[in-house]
């Protein structure tokens, strides 16, 4: 997608949103998306492997946009096709399979054009994004100290719930809750991340609790100490971040 011709046709603009680029964006995202496919007549154990996939994509993306020497960069439009991800399985619920499948098709179309029109931004893929997942469940080797409960022990997720809660933004308490929910679906095991059961081609697994530690860590709540700014000492970034435009405006890690 990034290195097709016609993605050059986006141009940076402070409104990521134009005309020009919203019709080239999404000439692309249908293009695309048409490569993208459910075989039918398909099963649940299919359309819940594609879903994994998406749901594992749409995190990856989200965590993996701060190019090297910056602080963190978590895009505010990208965070909203997170936290809608979540609705996903709990959708599917009232549908049959091929609306299931339909369903699919129109979120990675919608999220295709979004990357176009944000400029196709590269990937920056730490070492922390790509390690061992941490999932909900307690381990065997979990101990309980005095300086914190045995949920908290059992289930590192738990101080990330707490943080979120506390932000006055409500959209961080939203991307933990969906971040979660990609890890309970376990949807790539190490030992088989390659190739699903059913033969799907899937991307190697994330660590989704380092993402939702790195959104609360980032998203703060605390005003900056200047009169004029009202903006968040942590807050999500808007633009065009795949363009070195956006990334003038950025701070760099000290």
């Amino acid at each position: 997608l990034r290195n097709d011709p016609l993605s050059k046709n986006v141009s940076y603009n402070d409104n990521s949103y134009t005309d020009d680029n919203r019709a080239h964006a999404e000439a692309l995202a249908i293009k695309y998306a048409k490569l993208w496919t459910i075989a039918l007549p398909t099963d649940a154990s299919s359309i819940a492997a594609k879903c994994k996939e998406v749901m594992t994509v749409v995190a990856l993306v989200y965590g993996a946009l701060t190019r090297p020497g910056y602080k963190p960069a978590l895009e505010f439009a990208f965070m909203h096709f997170l936290t809608s991800s979540y609705f996903i399985p709990i959708i599917f619920d009232a549908l049959p399979l091929v609306k299931q499948a339909r369903l699919l098709r129109a979120y990675v179309a919608s999220f295709l054009a979004l990357f176009v029109m944000k400029g196709c931004p590269p990937l920056y893929i730490t070492p922390e994004l790509t390690s061992t997942n941490t999932h909900h469940h307690c381990t065997s080797t979990a101990t309980t100290t005095t300086e914190s409960s045995p949920d908290e022990n059992c289930n590192p997720w738990m101080h990330v719930f707490s943080k979120a809660i506390a932000c006055d933004d409500m959209h961080a308490p939203k991307a933990v809750r969906a971040l979660w929910r990609i890890s309970l679906l376990d949807a790539f095991p190490p030992v088989c991340h390659e190739k699903s059961v059913i033969g799907y081609e899937l991307p190697p697994p994330i660590n989704c609790l380092h993402l939702a530690r790195l959104t609360v860590d980032t998203i703060t709540s605390e005003p900056k100490n200047t009169p004029t700014n009202t903006q968040k000492v942590g807050d999500w970034v808007h633009g065009m971040i795949a363009f070195d435009e956006f990334w003038a405006h950025q701070d760099k890690e000290l």
